[in-house]
């Protein structure tokens, strides 16, 4: 790739020095490119899911992984970003040390049983809301690789 910042000096001028590195560098970037698609084609084929395995690692923090969506969902209903991320911070230091889950320490802080319920917390502790737009995503570039098969 570094024979294509050669012809960035010539990229005005045209001479014939930097037409050779051209017919190499195009060819050979879409014959890279066939190869990168056919490989991912290949792997995505054989692709399986251990959905227990995916259950497992998610499960391995405690509840952890997911305090971005507390700390978000905390501010909103009113408390300072950085108090709120104080208290994650310290409700995730003794999840880790008592062994317990994140949920489990985080209802111990009354600053945050004012102001959220044990619904919406088990809310956002679940993995499953954390997927956005993936679904339609993936849906979307099938349908249109469809059009190719």
């Amino acid at each position: 790739m570094f024979v294509a910042f050669d012809n960035i000096p010539l990229e005005h001028e045209r001479d014939l020095t930097n037409s050779a590195n051209e017919r190499i560098i195009i060819p050979e970037s879409f014959i890279l490119t066939d190869y990168i698609l056919s490989q991912l084609l290949s792997i995505l084929e054989g692709l399986e899911f251990n959905y227990d395995n995916i259950k497992r690692n998610l499960e391995l923090t405690k509840g952890q992984v997911l305090s971005e969506k507390i700390m978000i969902e905390l501010v909103k209903k009113g408390i300072n970003r950085q108090e709120a991320h104080e208290i994650l911070r310290k409700c995730g230091i003794a999840s880790r040390k008592e062994g317990k889950g994140l949920k489990e320490t985080i209802m111990k802080e009354s600053k945050v049983t004012e102001l959220v319920t044990v619904k919406e917390l088990d809310d956002w502790l679940d993995p499953k809301n954390y997927i956005g737009t993936a679904i339609e995503q993936v849906e979307r570039v099938v349908k249109r690789l469809g059009k190719f098969v």
